[in-house]
C-alpha cells in the first residue's frame, strides 16, 4: 500500500506479521520515546502510519510513546533511552500491560502478569 515504505525494514514486519498472525499470542508493537528533534529526523510519522497500516492488516497494535516526555537526562542520546530511562518507560510499559513490574539496580527486574485460566483450551 502507499503507507508502507518499499524498504527492507517494513518488508521484515510483515514478514514477521505474517508469522505472528497465525499464533493467538497478542502482538503489541511499541514505538519507544524520544526526543523532539528525532521526530522529524526520522521521518516518525510516515513510519507510524506504516506501522499501525501493517497492524491493522495483521490484527496486531500500535502502542506510539515516540512523543511522550521524559526528563533529557533519562537519554543516552537522542533516540536512546539510558539504563533510568529504560527502567522509567519499563514501568509505563508495565503499567499499561496491567502487569506488575519491580527492578533493582544489580539485581534484575521483575514482571508479574495475571493471566486468565481458560478452563477449555486443549
Amino acid at each position: 500500500s502507499e503507507n508502507v515504505p518499499d524498504s527492507e525494514e517494513f518488508e521484515n514486519l510483515v514478514r514477521i506479521s505474517k508469522i505472528l498472525s497465525r499464533s493467538k499470542a497478542k502482538v503489541i508493537w511499541v514505538m519507544p520515546p524520544v526526543t523532539e528533534g528525532v521526530v522529524p529526523s526520522e521521518n516518525q510519522p510516515a513510519r507510524l502510519l506504516a506501522l499501525q497500516e501493517i497492524a491493522n492488516r495483521f490484527g496486531s497494535e500500535v502502542w506510539n510513546y515516540s512523543d511522550l516526555k521524559l526528563d533529557p537526562t533519562q537519554y543516552r542520546d537522542p533516540s536512546h533511552l539510558n539504563r533510568h530511562g529504560r527502567a522509567t518507560f519499563t514501568r509505563i510499559l508495565s503499567r499499561d500491560l496491567g502487569t506488575d513490574f519491580e527492578s533493582e539496580e544489580g539485581k534484575g527486574s521483575t514482571f508479574r502478569v495475571q493471566l486468565p485460566l481458560d478452563l477449555k483450551a486443549n
